[in-house]
């Protein structure tokens, strides 16, 4: 079905169209098999006539006989005779036998072909309304009013409460147990779980690894550090007590009992005595009774020389990380040089995957740590403790932040783009504008209904959000090119193409625009009208079915399908009909002041404009063809051979 609006619009243009048309009799395409029409039908013009007065008389024989051709006319009706195509596509516009819809016969009072019943319904029903002086105003105003209403909704769209993800329908036993009756049962402890805090130095704060592969962490981006220096060992010292001093902690002082610091855990490993050393034991642990300088140290000795720091914490280490297995938050490479330092603990903030707790949280984290200079000072010189990040448990609360993110960006952007495109292919600023808006519009509305129906803004969300800027965007821009493409005559002889300096020369540009407007509503009604149909009763059988997306997703196309139809007849037309004539001028002016100037100087021409090569003979109005005037223009009665 998403593929099916373009490809609706692109058919009606090549075969069903009014220029498609008269392109198939100019080109001589007319024709189908005899077995298809029980009357030939050829119109034909005056002027047409009287070039034809060289055939005398034209005598078709029998059936089984071949016609010998004189002239466009004879070549015509053979086409009609002896035509074996039968495709849909080159049914000959010259039968009045309407197989494919095409517009057959000329109106005498026009000149014109005959408008197909469709076509005349939306020119003289629906166009009416929806340029009426008054009316077109009351049509954007509701469009402009709903879009307003639904925006208070859709800033409202929230984050998801937790990572449970709804597959079945929330009537379904699984669903009701997930979403509610599992919190019935004692599964575990939830409640001991607190968010944790960690403070890293010598790592990079990148993820490097496959983006599309997230159990891929990539490679750890290393930052040089230094920790033995005294001025280092104390700065570590210090942000222990500061980390013990946070609101969100359960400590109240440096202590070996809740979140141990690893500087002060050192230290406190340094001041045992060796006289109480063992293997056995943590901080008494390995034995150093006899010849070893990383005991029996007071509070007055730290920080250590460098020397003797560096030979006891790699004992320490040794001992801690690797005979207990503890983590000690000091990691060291094979060779035995400090490469990342880590601070961690447990805060007194309770776990949430609600995305407000979640964010407030993480943010107290950041501006704690980020606050630290004013009471540790600056870094140490040469200790490299700038590389340095604060961090927590976030997967569900980046994915949920992506997810927003990556929402509103794809919005933004796809938007975007599309202006961007539409500006280049059809050079129109003002029209291009109006359809950027009405984008804008239905992706709000879209939002807004998800609101209102209780939905957050999860994976599913995101990806449909995503998707709703593409399929909004057909109807207006069609409508858009239909509009810049009409040119009605004699009404676009008679509009100069200058800013309207008084009132009659504002409404003759206001008149024209009308007519263009009403043109587009009539040449493409039909079309987006059957894509939006089409579209829309798939997003209905969606609704049918029992999992859970396909609904969401039929809800989405029939919304997204419901206001871009709207908003495209409602509030885009009748804005184009208003002010859609300042693009003839723009382009006007961009033409012949801009162009113009910057072709001649690529080109190097500085004389007078060029004439364009003709194919015609010398005399011969290059407007007037026998074989293109055909079907052209109108007679009064057709003629019947």
């Amino acid at each position: 079905m998403i593929v099916f609006i373009p490809a609706t619009i692109a058919v009606h243009h090549l075969h069903f169209s009014t220029m498609a048309t008269s392109a198939q009799v100019n080109n001589g395409m007319g024709g189908c098999s005899e077995v298809c029409v029980n009357r030939r039908i050829i119109h034909v013009t005056a002027e047409y006539a009287a070039a034809a007065e060289e055939v005398v008389a034209i005598d078709h024989g029998s059936d089984d006989e071949p016609i010998v051709s004189h002239s466009d006319m004879d070549r015509a009706v053979e086409s009609n005779r002896s035509c074996c195509c039968r495709s849909c596509c080159c049914c000959p516009s010259t039968l009045d036998v309407d197989l494919c819809a095409v517009p057959t016969e000329i109106d005498p009072a026009t000149g014109a072909f005959k408008e197909r019943w469709s076509e005349s319904l939306f020119r003289e029903q629906v166009a009416p309304i929806l340029l009426h002086s008054i009316g077109r105003w009351v049509c954007i105003a509701l469009c402009l009013g709903t879009a307003g209403y639904l925006f208070t909704s859709a800033i409202q769209l929230k984050k998801p409460t937790s990572s449970y993800m709804q597959l079945l329908h929330e009537e379904h036993p699984l669903e009701v147990y997930e979403k509610t009756q599992q919190e019935w049962f004692n599964i575990g402890d939830g409640n001991s779980f607190d968010f944790p805090y960690r403070f890293v130095f010598g790592l990079e704060p990148i993820d490097n690894g496959d983006v599309f592969n997230p159990a891929d962490l990539g490679t750890p981006v290393y930052k040089s550090i230094d920790f033995s220096s005294q001025d280092s060992q104390q700065y570590l010292l210090d942000l222990c007590s500061y980390i013990a001093s946070w609101d969100w902690t359960p400590q109240t002082g440096n202590s070996l009992d809740t979140n141990a610091c690893g500087m002060f855990y050192f230290k406190s490993w340094m001041e045992v005595s060796c006289a109480d050393t063992n293997d056995d034991g943590y901080l008494n642990g390995p034995d150093r009774t006899t010849g070893s300088n990383c005991c029996d140290k007071s509070n007055l000795d730290f920080p250590y020389p460098t020397s003797l720091f560096n030979e006891c914490m790699s004992e320490f280490s040794i001992h801690i990380g690797g005979t207990k297995q503890m983590n000690h938050g000091f990691f060291f490479d094979t060779n035995g040089n400090l490469k990342v330092i880590l601070v961690e603990g447990s805060s007194t903030f309770m776990y949430s995957q609600t995305f407000d707790e979640a964010d407030t949280y993480y943010k107290g984290l950041k501006a704690f740590y980020d606050a630290r200079e004013d009471s540790l000072g600056v870094v140490p010189s040469g200790s490299g403790f700038q590389h340095t990040f604060a961090t927590t448990e976030i997967n569900f609360y980046a994915m949920q932040s992506a997810i927003t993110q990556g929402a509103t960006d794809s919005a933004m952007y796809s938007t975007i783009f599309a202006l961007i495109v539409l500006i280049l292919m059809t050079k129109r600023l003002v029209s291009s504008l109006l359809v950027a808006f009405h984008l804008a519009c239905v992706v709000v509305c879209v939002l807004g209904v998800f609101v209102e129906l209780g939905w957050t803004l999860g994976v599913i969300e995101s990806v449909i959000t995503a998707l709703a800027v593409g399929l909004a965007c057909d109807f207006a821009a069609h409508l858009a090119h239909s509009f810049n493409d009409e040119e009605p005559r004699p009404e676009e002889d008679e509009t100069p193409l200058t800013f309207p300096r008084s009132l009659e020369e504002l409404l003759l540009h206001l008149k024209l625009a009308k007519m263009k407007a009403t043109g587009a509503i009539a040449n493409l009604g039909v079309t987006i009208s059957l894509g939006f149909l089409s579209t829309f009763l798939a997003g209905c059988c969606l609704l049918l079915t029992d999992l859970y997306f396909t609904q969401q997703f039929g809800i989405f196309m029939c919304c997204v399908m419901g206001f871009s139809l709207c908003f495209s007849f409602m509030y885009l037309m009748p804005l184009l009909a208003s002010i859609g004539w300042v693009d003839r001028l723009l382009a006007h002016w961009t033409q012949v002041h801009v162009m113009e100037p910057f072709n001649k100087v690529i080109n190097g021409v500085s004389g007078p404009d060029q004439k364009l090569p003709t194919d015609t003979a010398d005399g011969e109005d290059p407007k007037f063809n026998k074989q293109t005037e055909l079907v052209a223009l109108a007679s009064d009665e057709p003629t019947e051979f």
